[in-house]
């Protein structure tokens, strides 16, 4: 019976340490994900403005925003809530910088855009976004950077 006991405190000994060790490796592999995908670039419409940046994107979902609980979240009387939102997330295609992108806008603002598209967006020094609009169709990345250089991104008082 002492022989059951020793043997039983052994393997719990055995199963600490993988487990310790398990842990730890999924702890660096999370922070070595983590730190190789930086966040998105989010950009939240506001009319108005001068622009400081601008990136052309491409679209990879559009989607409305939920509304919380009993839909507080969509609704324009609170500040800082917009309209009828709309999330466009996409990846830089031309412009400044890389990576993901995130806007929030008024589906009013939007036109018609779905996954695939190529948009525009200028953006405020504080990313604010106040202007979108889409290039011409069948850009590649350079003909595109030039576009941009040359778009006159003119918001909406």
């Amino acid at each position: 019976m002492a022989d059951l006991a020793s043997k039983a405190s052994i393997d719990a000994g055995v199963l600490i340490r993988r487990g310790t060790l398990g842990l730890l490796v999924l702890l660096l592999a999370g922070v070595k994900t983590m730190a190789q995908s930086p966040a998105p670039l989010t950009l939240i419409w506001q009319w108005g403005g001068t622009p400081a940046h601008r990136v052309i994107i491409n679209v990879g979902s559009v989607k409305k925003a939920g509304g919380g609980w009993l839909g507080l979240g969509n609704s324009p009387s609170i500040a800082g809530n917009l309209p009828d939102t709309r999330i466009i997330e996409g990846v830089v295609y031309a412009g400044e910088g890389g990576g993901a992108v995130v806007l929030k806008i008024p589906n009013h603002e939007l036109p018609p855009t779905k996954p695939g598209d190529l948009f525009a967006i200028g953006y405020t020094a504080d990313n604010r976004a106040i202007c979108v609009q889409y290039p011409p169709a069948n850009l590649n990345p350079t003909q595109a950077a030039a576009w941009l250089n040359a778009w006159n991104c003119d918001p909406r008082p």
